[in-house]
C-alpha cells in the first residue's frame, strides 16, 4: 500500500463489511418472515463479494486480471469446437 489514505480507509471498510455481514446473519437467523431471510442471504452474498474485493485491494492481488486472460473465449467462429483459447 503506497497511498496513505488506503492505510486507514481499507481497515475501516473491512470492519464495516464484517459488521454488515454479522447484522445480516442475525437477520437471517431471526427474521420474522421468509422474505427477510432471503434478503439477508442476498445481503450476505453481496457483502462477501465486496469483502473479497477490498481484501484483494488490501493485499494487492491481481488474480481477476489473470483469470480473464486464461479463460476460454466462446465464439461462433469455431465451427465444431466448443471454445477457442485466445491468450492475452
Amino acid at each position: 500500500m503506497t497511498y496513505p489514505i488506503l492505510s486507514w480507509a481499507l481497515p475501516i471498510a473491512l470492519s464495516m463489511l464484517v459488521l454488515a455481514m454479522v447484522l445480516a446473519l442475525v437477520r437471517l437467523l431471526k427474521g420474522p418472515s421468509a422474505q427477510d431471510r432471503v434478503l439477508a442471504l442476498d445481503c450476505m452474498y453481496l457483502n462477501g463479494m465486496l469483502l473479497a474485493l477490498v481484501l484483494g485491494i488490501h493485499y494487492g492481488s491481481t488474480w481477476a486480471a489473470g483469470a480473464s486472460c486464461t479463460a476460454p473465449s466462446f465464439t461462433s467462429r469455431c465451427r465444431g469446437k466448443a471454445w477457442r483459447y485466445t491468450p492475452c
